[in-house]
């Protein structure tokens, strides 16, 4: 399904699924908030996954500044903060998705 998280979340509103999977608090609040659905998040215990940036040979100055910047991002959930304002702040337009 291209439009997954969307679509999970109309079921999810109109009771065809009691759950839905988000590997992210972020990701499922966005949706949520998008489709005008009421979500409770709970935390699984999932092992963590690191993700990686890959960056061509001769760019090591971009890579540096990028791994800085990540750094601060990911530190004492700035990037989860961050994206909680973000998404309270988001205006709906009627309808939803």
């Amino acid at each position: 399904m291209l439009d997954w998280e969307s679509s999970n979340m109309k079921l999810l509103a109109s009771g065809r699924l009691d759950a839905v999977y988000f590997s992210s608090s972020a990701t499922a609040l966005y949706f949520a908030k998008w489709a005008c659905v009421p979500v409770r998040i709970l935390a699984l215990p999932t092992p963590h996954i690191k993700l990686y940036a890959a960056f061509a040979l001769g760019q090591e100055s971009l890579r540096d500044r990028y791994n800085a910047i990540a750094r601060r991002a990911f530190a004492e959930h700035n990037f989860d903060t961050f994206m909680k304002e973000y998404i309270r702040q988001i205006k709906i337009p009627a309808g939803g998705l």
